[in-house]
């Protein structure tokens, strides 16, 4: 019996042999996978076939749980065929198809223009699902490459002497099948045997434990990729020791630009002939998530022991493809070299390069290589900006112009500038950025200094307001009351220290709720919150002003003190009664659809006040508001759509002034206060009377500066001088970005349709626990149609609903720089989460929150903190 059985496995063997004479993978049946994987994962992909290679194959294909439609029949029928079956994939009470995919092939190419695409009766298809055939790697010839890289020689050869068919090049004579291999591991493909080898813990011990397949093993390993076990061993885990070198330091040396040093040159590597294997392999080790984590630990641990860091410490010619997490940090370090030689285009490319790599996905190595694209965009801008500044012969209209400009306006460098800090103060160790980050915050500073004494100077003479601009006292009266007078239902927000970039950014964001415009408006004089909140009452272009009570200064309108929200609501109420309702943004964004407040629901006017923006800066430690303060923005969005739901259809968004966000005060910046009588001490500029001059001060008569207060003088700490020590945040002076305020204003076309908390989101991570304070996470986002999906991502101390926030997503393609949310496309998104420096609790909850509604969690994973242990 029992020897009966070992023939009936030699016998099967040797079948199975035969039959995998063809290779490990003929080029249809690398086709057929890749179909089946992309179907799998868009479930509709259209087919383009513009040298009609595949039509044989497509004739016989069978597609497990696929509706196969080919077009080459009748472009009706086919066209009544796929509206069929897709509208049955996308109905949960069609048994039939509902779990069906749709394949459609097209004989012929994609269309390159969008006119073309339009007219193409298939592309709708291809923009809900995928299309396969209108890229360069999907052609025959990169196919056949891909599915033979062993044969990609003999494959060019016969591309370049003809024509080949798909049948020719399935019956290419490659390479021999593994049978026990494939018995013991599951695959006889040489990159998966390889990676399970080198990755997948218990593999050895598996091979060692199954007869014969150590002796099929070298000879593929010898046949694939010339490598041979060191002599006299006998062991299977002494033989395959040296692989994970042999084939690292293969591709590491092919891709390096210069000579091995003395030192490594002894090391076995593979010959010239075996390149593209080895790139393949390693590849598919990087890329893959069964594989990653065990390639991650053999790249350190060689890098290690090899000492390679050593090794290549002067070198600067290393290669493109990041083997050992050494290189990727070599090129960040060479990052300040290459800008402060004004190489930004080097610069840049290297970033763009490490977009592929292993090491700079990695949580932390994440965000600082994009911290360090943010340095190397915001270099770029200044570049232009440097150009723009004027003399302070021009007008302060001129200036204020010059500064809003939509395409090239001065305001593109505070905007950009804003970013490199966000990204600074979201690090946890920004040591290898740090000297990128200075080189910015110095040229900032230039740009925006020299900038400011123009422009300081062009007001000290000419005076403030400019004429013909849009004054913050109009706001009201020229962008609210018509609006309410045409029968609209108006919210108007409020926003402390938004300043005008940030208000271009918000506009942009909202974009997607309707018809959106940004204007600017010059700021009343001081920049200062109780006075520029009452200019933006109704009335106050004619009526706004400043009185002395009780020895202090204070915003009026006519004779109604306006000193702060109590007064303001007061006003409101008085002219438009039960039409008027007052809110926050806190209590705007928990607004539950079935019982909104009333006084909201029925309002026609609602004023919604968020004053977060200023605490930031002048609350928290400026570390802290660097990293927050964009997230106002986001939130302005989440708001608005929540009032769109109650039917409010203009939306009007304003600030009080503006804002100056330093790292800090730089050294001597913290000046005296000139002599005199001052009735209102700010830290950037003083109301009163001087009784002598101050260095640093600059003096200018209040009647000049368009100001109605019983008070003869203003005295503004010049540049971006104070006159009280304290944090690199301040207001309250005479600057571009303290008194050029942000008016953005959408007309809403519908509420967005809020996310289910059924939608299909997972939430991933390589372990159950972290270590870093910066969480490299991958969401998953399953769905058949292309649709974006917004949302935030956040961590928590606790799973229940009282739990505080601790952590936030850190910036990263995915996210946007404006509001803090997360664009989640189909499939796979990597998202760094960054957790409070200060969090020592046992555990952290990620939620996945759904960014258009009040808290509805899309996705939820409990991680393991062992930061500390």
């Amino acid at each position: 019996m029992i020897e009966k059985n070992c023939s009936w496995q030699v016998r099967h063997r040797n079948d199975h042999e035969r039959k995998r004479r063809r290779g490990n993978m003929s080029v249809s049946t690398f086709i057929h996978r890749r179909l089946v994987d992309l179907l799998e994962e868009q479930r509709v992909v259209v087919w383009y076939d513009a040298e009609q290679s595949f039509t044989e194959l497509v004739a016989k294909l069978t597609v497990p749980n696929c509706i196969v439609v080919d077009t080459s029949l009748s472009t009706l029928q086919s066209r009544r065929e796929s509206d069929r079956v897709l509208a049955g994939i996308n109905n949960p009470d069609d048994s039939e198809l509902k779990h069906k995919h749709l394949l459609v092939y097209c004989p012929r190419g994609r269309g390159k223009r969008e006119e073309e695409r339009y007219e193409d009766p298939f592309e709708v298809f291809a923009v809900i699902g995928a299309a396969f055939g209108d890229d360069e790697g999907d052609k025959l010839q990169s196919l056949a490459r891909q599915a033979m890289p062993d044969r990609s020689g003999e494959i060019d050869r016969l591309f370049d002497e003809g024509q080949p068919t798909l049948t020719m090049l399935d019956n290419l004579k490659v390479g021999q099948s593994f049978p026990l291999i494939k018995d013991c591991l599951g695959t006889d493909s040489p990159m998966d045997v390889v990676a399970k080898v080198l990755c997948e813990k218990g593999i050895v011990g598996k091979i060692e434990g199954t007869a014969g397949v150590i002796d099929e093993l070298q000879r593929m390993l010898h046949d694939e990729y010339g490598y041979s076990p060191p002599p006299r061993k006998a062991k299977v885990e002494a033989k395959l020791a040296p692989l994970g070198a042999y084939v690292l330091l293969s591709e590491f040396v092919f891709d390096l630009q210069t000579a091995v040093p003395d030192g490594l040159s002894d090391l076995t590597v593979a010959d010239t002939a075996h390149r593209d294997r080895i790139f393949a392999v390693c590849d598919r080790m990087r890329r893959n998530d069964d594989f990653r984590e065990g390639y991650i630990s053999l790249a350190q641990r060689l890098e290690d022991e090899l000492k390679l860091r050593e090794s290549f410490a002067d070198c600067d010619q290393l290669g493109v493809r990041d083997t050992f997490p050494f290189e990727e940090q070599r090129f960040l370090k060479r990052l300040p070299e290459l800008v402060k030689s004004g190489d930004l285009d080097a610069a840049a490319n290297i970033i763009n390069a490490r977009r592929s790599s292993v090491w700079s996905s990695l949580g932390e190595r994440a965000l600082l290589w994009k911290v360090a694209e943010r340095c190397v965009d915001f270099l770029r801008i200044a570049k232009v900006c440097a150009k723009k500044i004027l003399p302070p012969s021009q007008s302060p209209k001129q200036h204020v112009e010059n500064y809003v400009s939509r395409d090239n306006g001065l305001w593109l460098i505070d905007q950009h500038q804003r970013l490199v800090e966000h990204g600074s103060a979201s690090c946890s160790e920004d040591e290898e950025i740090e000297p990128l980050v200075d080189l910015c915050r110095k040229e900032y500073f230039a740009i925006a200094g020299k900038a400011q004494d123009s422009f300081l100077e062009a007001v000290a003479r000419d005076g403030w307001p400019p004429e013909a601009t849009s004054r913050h006292t109009q706001t009201f009266d020229k962008h609210v009351a018509p609006l309410l007078a045409e029968g609209g239902r108006v919210a108007y927000f409020l926003v402390d220290s938004m300043r005008y970039e940030m208000g271009h950014d918000l506009g942009a964001s909202l974009e997607g709720h309707g018809n959106v415009r940004v204007e600017s408006s010059v700021s009343i004089l001081p920049t200062v919150t109780p006075f520029g909140m009452s200019a933006l009452m109704p009335g106050a272009e004619a009526a706004w002003k400043i009185i002395e009570k009780k020895n202090d200064l204070l915003p009026a309108l006519g004779d109604d003190v306006m000193p702060g929200v109590t007064e303001r609501k007061s006003l409101l109420k008085s002219r438009f009664g039960d039409r008027f309702a007052d809110a926050t943004l806190e209590s705007v964004l928990t607004i539950k659809d079935k019982r909104p407040p009333k006084q909201i629901a029925n309002a026609d006017l609602v004023v919604v006040r968020t004053q977060e923006m200023d605490a930031y800066g002048e609350v928290m430690p400026l570390y802290q508001a660097r990293k927050h303060m964009s997230g106002i923005l986001g939130e302005l969005v989440t708001a608005t759509n929540r009032l769109a739901k109650l039917g409010y259809t203009h939306f009007v968004y304003v600030a009080d002034h503006g804002h100056v966000l330093l790292p800090e005060i730089a050294a001597g910046d913290a000046i005296k206060k000139p002599p005199g009588e001052w009735k209102l001490e700010k830290r950037r500029c003083l109301l009163g009377h001087s009784t002598g001059p101050a260095s640093g001060v600059t003096i200018i008569k209040t009647e000049k500066l368009g100001i109605d207060v019983p008070v003869p003088e203003m005295a503004v700490a010049s540049g971006f001088r104070v006159f009280k020590a304290g944090a690199g945040y301040f207001h309250e002076g005479i600057s571009l970005q303290e008194c050029v305020l942000p008016i953005v204003v959408l007309t809403s076309t519908k509420a967005k349709q809020e996310t289910s908390s059924s939608t299909d989101i997972q939430i991933r991570y390589r372990t159950d626990s972290f270590t870093s304070p910066i969480i490299g996470l991958k969401l998953f986002h399953n769905s058949l149609f292309d649709e974006a999906l917004l949302i935030r991502l956040e961590a928590y101390d606790g799973t229940g609903a009282k739990a505080n926030s601790i952590g936030e997503a850190a910036d990263c393609d995915a996210r946007d720089p404006n509001t803090g949310l997360i664009t989640l496309g189909k499939g796979e998104t990597q998202v760094p989460l960054r957790v409070d420096d200060d969090f020592e609790g046992k555990q952290i909850e990620v939620r996945v929150i759904a960014a258009d509604g009040p808290g509805v969690v899309l996705a939820r994973k409990t991680l393991k903190n062992k930061m500390l242990m």
